[in-house]
């Protein structure tokens, strides 16, 4: 069992690929590997972190959401202080082409440097969540905007201890149509009985963005000696929740996943892989999927709708499909089709795929990948053709 500690209530993303084809109801051929054309970073986007962006689905396509500072670092060279991030937002429609032009949703405080950004998209609203430097430390923010006006100015959901080089502080969800920040706090002592005297514990909670203001939903959650990026995956559906999260136990990593039903209601707590790095997670409705970086092996765990993890898969020939439009994932036995749009799947990316810091949704008729390069961010489509996933043309 996990050491994490909880409370259980009683109510209880020029444009670097473009273009795209439909897929042909053929038989399934192995996927092509990615374009070897050199990428291009998109025109006008510049990042004020490597984590400082995200992708958005929404029904039409998607929303590219990023942090640009102002002036730009690499031709003012200023101090950070005298520059001024803005959170910017430009839509995308399903193969990868810009709609109009980009906009500004709010600005940092100057001199405030960002860390990682979370978005997601609702009907008719938008919401960001992220993590900033203040002076006197960490905090998680969390904003949301319905059309092109702001609903709920930039507030501060917590103080929190963060690295800007990695992700894993804060998950956006839907959790009762309501977009919910899941976020690390800050640390401090643990609870009685969660972990030893000589351990700090960092607070997990849940906090949904609306009109009036954040609002605590759940808590409160302690994690002892938590990794840098503690939150690995998070699934949420009308009745259930479960979540995975990254500790240190006797010098080694440790990943406990806890799911919660809400009828009957019940929790339950399991360790994954022990001594795994975790990867990421992938929300797939009721179920997700883990994965795991095992001595430079990398694995799969799948639980479904809050039941005992299926045994573990190895992703050494892990591959993406078409069949019959849908963009179908496979690793050893395992297979699961996405007939509908999907966000985080940069941990079930191929091998030819993968870069760092790269984020990847399917939209519905293409895998689209962002990823920065140096101060920029490069964007990738690749779609069905002929029964294969293909590059999309430039």
């Amino acid at each position: 069992m996990g050491r994490i500690g909880f409370w259980l209530g009683s109510g209880l993303f020029s444009v670097c690929a473009l273009g795209v084809c439909g897929c042909e109801k053929e038989r399934p051929a192995p996927p092509s590997e990615p374009s070897s054309l050199a990428p291009k970073a998109l025109h006008g986007v510049s990042l004020a972190s490597r984590n400082g962006f995200d992708l958005a689905l929404r029904g039409d396509g998607f929303e590219l959401v990023w942090g640009a500072p102002h002036p730009p670092i690499q031709k003012a060279r200023l101090p950070r202080k005298h520059v001024t991030v803005g959170i910017w937002s430009w839509n995308f429609d399903a193969g990868g082409h810009g709609s109009g032009e980009p906009r500004k949703l709010f600005e940092l405080t100057k001199g405030r440097e960002l860390g990682e950004i979370e978005a997601l998209a609702l009907p008719e609203r938008l919401a960001v969540g992220w993590t900033e430097r203040v002076d006197a430390g960490h905090e998680v923010r969390g904003w949301l905007g319905e059309g092109t006006r702001e609903v709920m100015a930039p507030t501060t959901l917590g103080a929190n201890d963060v690295s800007a080089n990695v992700r894993g502080n804060l998950r956006l969800m839907v959790s009762r149509e309501r977009p919910t920040v899941f976020f690390r706090g800050a640390s401090g002592d643990c609870p009685r009985g969660v972990a030893s005297k000589d351990e700090r514990c960092s607070a997990v909670g849940f906090v949904s963005l609306e009109p009036e203001g954040p609002r605590a939903r759940r808590g409160p959650l302690s994690v002892p000696s938590p990794c840098p990026g503690a939150i690995v995956g998070v699934s949420m559906s009308e009745k259930t929740w479960q979540y995975a999260l990254c500790s240190w136990k006797d010098g080694k990593v440790d990943t406990t996943l806890f799911s919660v039903d809400f009828s009957p209601q019940y929790a339950r707590a399991v360790e994954l892989e022990p001594g795994c790095a975790p990867l990421g997670g992938v929300d797939a409705g009721r179920d997700i999927f883990l994965g795991f970086d095992c001595g430079g092996s990398r694995k799969l765990a799948v639980v479904r709708d809050t039941q005992v993890p299926e045994p573990t898969r190895d992703m050494g020939d892990a591959r993406f499909e078409c069949e019959r439009g849908h963009l179908v994932f496979r690793a050893a036995d395992f297979r699961h089709a996405f007939s509908l749009p999907q966000r985080n799947l940069e941990v079930l990316l191929p091998v030819a795929f993968r870069h760092p810091g790269v984020r990847a949704v399917w939209t519905g008729i293409s895998l689209v990948l962002a990823y920065p390069m140096g101060d920029g961010l490069v964007l990738e489509a690749h779609a069905c053709r002929g029964g294969k996933l293909e590059p999309s043309s430039l």
